[in-house]
């Protein structure tokens, strides 16, 4: 379950079933702290989907989904640190599947503490030992902005207010949730539970 030199899944990773978006899934999505508001603002300036940090995707079914959410009870009301280093990148090396409803993205990559690298090595652990198929996020980061078209996107500067005033990085407590991403526009995706 590894990808290749480009990061793009094999492509038993392909949806089956016509799903369109990144199928059903499990984020770690950010509480921002009354601090943070100016944040929470700055960031629905350029797309107004969840924003997340994607632990799993593609999974192509809602009863696979339960079945890794399920495993993770013991972790779901764990509060998860991530520092979030505010240089913007451009994900074009980051694909989940070969049927990738958006081409070109960028946000931010992060660092999770212990507690998020364990929960991904049982997160994938569990993905092996259920035969499931699903994509485990090995590069943690948080997308700002997905278009289908480079020059759609509207990338911020690493000089930009937003990374200037937390020097260039933050730190945000998240929690888990299971989603609903088989809309091709991020907008309409949902949590679950």
């Amino acid at each position: 379950m590894n990808s290749d030199k480009n990061n793009v899944y094999p492509s038993q990773f392909k949806y089956e079933h016509n799903c369109n978006g990144y199928g059903y899934g499990i984020w770690y999505v950010p509480t921002l702290s009354r601090k943070n508001r100016k944040l929470e603002n700055q960031w629905n300036v350029w797309s107004r989907h969840i924003k997340h940090i994607t632990l799993l995707c593609c999974m192509e079914n809602l009863q696979s989904a339960y079945t890794i959410w399920n495993k993770l009870s013991d972790y779901r009301d764990k509060h998860v640190i991530f520092d979030i280093h505010l240089k913007p990148h451009t994900f074009d090396d980051i694909q989940y599947s070969n049927d990738d409803p958006n081409d070109y993205s960028w946000g931010y990559y992060c660092s999770p503490n212990t507690d998020g690298m364990h929960i991904q090595a049982y997160t994938q652990s569990q993905l092996d030992l259920h035969e499931l198929v699903g994509v485990v996020s090995h590069k943690p980061h948080i997308t700002m902005q997905y278009a289908k078209h480079k020059d759609d996107l509207n990338m911020c500067a690493d000089t930009d207010e937003l990374c200037l005033s937390h020097d260039h990085h933050i730190q945000v407590t998240c929690t888990l949730h299971l989603v609903d991403i088989r809309h091709s526009n991020p907008e309409f995706w949902t949590i679950i539970e």
